[in-house]
């Protein structure tokens, strides 16, 4: 990219904020958007470009627009019901912003689906099994066809669980009583830490990087032994296994709902393209850092 870069961040949320705060020091240009106007004060008494918006049309008839290189898609899917809004705004947003030359656009892991523990690549065929999974396969498929026709870049992120500061699951384990299932055949969960995220977009930000690129880190483990590990490391009660059938009972919809899909997810382009080092390439890396 022969200029710097002007970003706009769609929906700066916690990734956003950690992007926004490190880009600075490159030099580039970043606009943030948050539907949290106490958040987008508190950015514009930082001295960071925000603006306050319910929805991304919101957005459209603003002069900096012109400016715009890059834009970084992070805005969460709708609710009620869950679906990718991209379709209603995306051509618009595009058409004015003349400048454009690469669109990020950080989708998830459960565009895959369930893939019974297998090493999954960015060329595994996507069957998501969630709704939450169908419409980011949807929005993944918007900005895709949209670059396409415009030639733009775009990178699409697929996210494994994302934790760092003031996201983990430490201080859950440090109360005890913490209960993980032992599935059968066992079920993969996978992680990356947001530093490593934000690397990754700053990376694909300064070569143009297009593609597909799974963004975890190189430890997939099943959730049991990851909870267990992970507290014996930080002086934590031991996590409660417990089986199955038992979870069933005991643990939420939406924590059941986590170990629907079993993969592991293949970083190989991430290391070739993005970060050949990871900060933290597992999550024994980054405790220090997230006490």
């Amino acid at each position: 990219m022969s200029q710097l870069p002007c970003v706009l961040l769609l929906g700066c949320g916690y990734v956003g904020q950690q992007f926004l705060y490190n880009a600075k020091d490159q030099g580039w240009r970043l606009i943030a958007t948050s539907r949290d106007a106490a958040r987008v004060e508190h950015w514009h008494s930082q001295g960071y470009e925000a603006m306050q918006m319910e929805e991304p049309p919101a957005i459209l008839n603003d002069s900096r627009l012109s400016d715009v290189t890059v834009i970084i898609d992070s805005i969460p899917l709708a609710r009620q019901p869950i679906h990718a809004t991209q379709g209603d705004w995306a051509a618009s947003l595009l058409s004015r912003c003349p400048r454009l030359q690469h669109v990020i656009y950080l989708s998830s892991t459960s565009v895959y689906g369930d893939a019974s523990g297998e090493w999954v690549d960015e060329s595994w065929h996507c069957q998501p099994t969630s709704i939450r999974g169908q419409h980011r396969l949807l929005a993944e498929q918007v900005w895709q066809q949209l670059c396409h026709n415009h030639k733009i870049a775009y990178s699409i992120f697929r996210l494994a669980g994302i934790y760092g500061p003031q996201r983990n699951i430490h201080a859950k384990l440090k109360a005890g009583g913490y209960r993980a299932v032992r599935w059968q055949p066992e079920h993969y969960s996978n992680r990356i830490h947001v530093d490593d995220v934000v690397q990754a977009l700053s990376a694909a930000i300064s070569t143009v990087a297009t593609g597909v690129y799974n963004i975890s880190d190189d430890l997939p483990l099943p959730h049991a032994d990851y909870v267990s590990q992970l507290a014996d490391c930080l002086g934590a009660p031991a996590p409660w296994i417990i089986s199955p059938e038992e979870g069933a009972v005991q643990l939420s919809p939406a924590m059941l709902s986590f170990f629907k899909d079993n993969k592991r997810l293949n970083n190989k382009r991430f290391h070739q393209d993005l970060c050949a080092v990871l900060r933290y390439p597992n999550f024994l890396t980054a405790i220090e850092s997230l006490q």
